[in-house]
């Protein structure tokens, strides 16, 4: 019987002391508690006793006292530490599969050998060392590689990219810019940093980073972004520290949400001086806080219309309940109408009266309401024969306005 063999069968029949001879082949157990033994015959059985063979070329399986192998088990790799290496040429490891086969033989050079057991799948293998004519077994364990704690945050990072650039498992939101805003070169530009806010987790613990910058967006007429449940910020933050920054609050269960020229310290352009004959330019300012369907609502409407080349306008106050209002859709575009008579109600403007409108115009920005749009006092809304313009308000625009024209 080979030596190989005798180590083999030590090793299934946890025998782990045994005597091998090398000049007759006999393989005998040395452990009284074995019971074990086997005969040189190939392929003999363990009969049940055991007895002691003592020769000048016998080995220990497993003695520890000189030679270790370290970790055991592992994952990858493993070390045989030799205490008294001789440097011998004659030195060598050995590995072997669970059922016999060799898969490695490497030279024992150091007091500090290593083996690579990174190609191999995970099980039992035997490791036979041979230092200075006598050699050793040992039975290595290899398990299956776990993930490091850094690719498993490597594999988040890839997930959460994945979900920021497609939208996968978020909700797609829509920003919209007032088309006013875009037509002149000065309005198309903003002078300071327009961005989305909100908490960001900093860790796996719970630590959150609160109301943080999580992507600058850009100045145009639409876009859309990809929210998770839970609510976020706009801002606009100027560059000019004198300006004001505004802020509104959004959640991907709103879909949408539409910013005026007055968000960024833009003024809504005056059509006033190109209207022509018959066009008219109409400013709209309702109550807008918490009703129910009997609350009456407030609606102060200025009308302004040119007529042979003069200016006039008129004031009126109406009023309805919550159903009214479902019929009155006070955003409503320009649309092809009847030409609007001038009544007795109407004033001619003078031109002092046109400067103050323009005036007026230049600062409507201050009139902007950004805080909790959920109760916001008045709802304001500009129609000329361009486009429309409606903004959450602070006051009824419409009455100021009127009030500096008498």
């Amino acid at each position: 019987m080979s030596f190989e063999q005798c180590a083999f069968i030590a090793f299934e029949t946890n025998a782990p002391n045994i005597t091998y001879n090398f000049s007759n082949g006999s393989c005998i157990c040395t452990d009284a508690a074995a019971s074990l033994s086997i005969s040189n015959t190939p392929n003999t059985a363990f009969t049940n006793q055991c007895s002691s063979f003592n020769t000048t070329n016998t080995i220990e399986i497993n003695n520890q006292n000189q030679y270790s192998i370290y970790p055991n088990p592992s994952q990858s790799v493993v070390f045989l530490k030799n205490e008294h290496f001789a440097n011998n040429d004659l030195d060598e490891l050995r590995l072997f599969s669970s059922i016999g086969h060799q898969l490695l033989t490497t030279k024992i050079n150091s007091s500090l050998t290593k083996i690579d057991l990174t190609q191999y799948p995970k099980g039992v293998y035997i490791l036979i060392a041979t230092i200075n004519g006598t050699s050793k077994t040992f039975k290595v364990v290899k398990e299956e590689k776990k993930p490091h704690q850094m690719n498993k945050l490597l594999i988040q990072i890839i997930v959460y990219l994945i979900i920021s650039v497609n939208g996968f498992g978020q909700n797609k939101f829509i920003i919209t810019i007032d088309e006013a805003c875009f037509q002149s070169a000065e309005t198309k530009l903003i002078d300071g940093t327009f961005g989305l806010y909100g908490d960001i987790q900093t860790s796996s613990y719970p630590f959150w980073q609160r109301d943080t910058l999580i992507e600058v967006l850009e100045f145009k007429p639409e876009q859309e972004i990809y929210l998770e449940s839970r609510s976020y910020t706009l801002r606009f933050i100027p560059n000019d520290s004198t300006q004001k920054a505004h802020y509104v609050h959004i959640h991907p269960q709103n879909k949408s949400v539409n910013l005026s020229c007055f968000f960024f310290n833009k003024p809504v352009p005056l059509a006033l001086k190109t209207m022509k004959n018959n066009d008219y330019l109409k400013l709209v300012s309702r109550y807008a806080g918490p009703t129910n369907m009997e609350t009456i609502i407030p609606i102060y409407s200025l009308v302004i219309v040119k007529k042979r080349g003069h200016y006039f306008a008129a004031f009126r106050e109406t009023s309805g309940n919550e159903q009214d209002l479902l019929m009155l859709n006070l955003a409503i575009g320009p649309h092809e109408q009847k030409r609007i008579k001038v009544r007795k109600d109407f004033i001619k403007l003078t031109e002092d009266q046109v400067k103050k409108i323009e005036a007026f115009w230049s600062t409507m920005a201050m009139y902007w309401y950004d805080q909790d749009h959920s109760s916001f006092p008045s709802l304001t809304s500009i129609h000329d024969q361009t486009g429309q313009l409606t903004f959450p308000s602070n006051e009824y625009v419409s009455c100021l306005l009127w009030n500096q024209l008498n």
